[in-house]
């Protein structure tokens, strides 16, 4: 079930991205264990074609996935978005990584700042264990 359909939202991406055009914007999907209190919590995730577009603008876009600096979890939200004359499948991660893909190309987002906390479900600390 698609949370916004149809939606116009133009945004800037820090990372230097083309201004996407948001199109649509789904429910959370959840792939981990049954039972698990992460499943509840992707349930409860939702976010808004605004709340998405404030996610790439925080976030910052890397050559390559920036996987060993974020949580990795089993939930993400996906969505359609247009830039570049393109349309293109978004995923953003419970643990603040996102991409972008278009046939073969894929494009690589991460949101680590302050301000994406209420955007993901787990905020980077770059895995620094203190």
């Amino acid at each position: 079930m698609l949370a916004c359909s149809g939606c116009s939202l133009a945004l800037s991406t820090a990372g230097g991205a083309e201004t996407p055009r948001i199109i649509e914007v789904a429910a959370a999907e959840y792939s981990g264990p049954s039972g698990d209190a992460l499943e509840s919590a992707c349930r409860n995730w939702h976010l808004t074609d605004r709340q998405v577009a404030t996610f790439f603008e925080l976030g910052e876009a890397y050559e390559q996935s920036p996987y060993s600096a974020f949580y990795q979890l089993p939930c993400s939200i996906s969505g359609k978005l247009e830039a570049d004359g393109k349309a293109w499948n978004f995923v953003i991660d419970g643990g603040g990584t996102a991409t972008w893909s278009h046939g073969n190309e894929t494009r690589y987002f991460g949101c680590s700042a302050k301000a994406c906390e209420p955007l993901v479900l787990m905020l980077t600390d770059f895995m620094d264990p203190e």
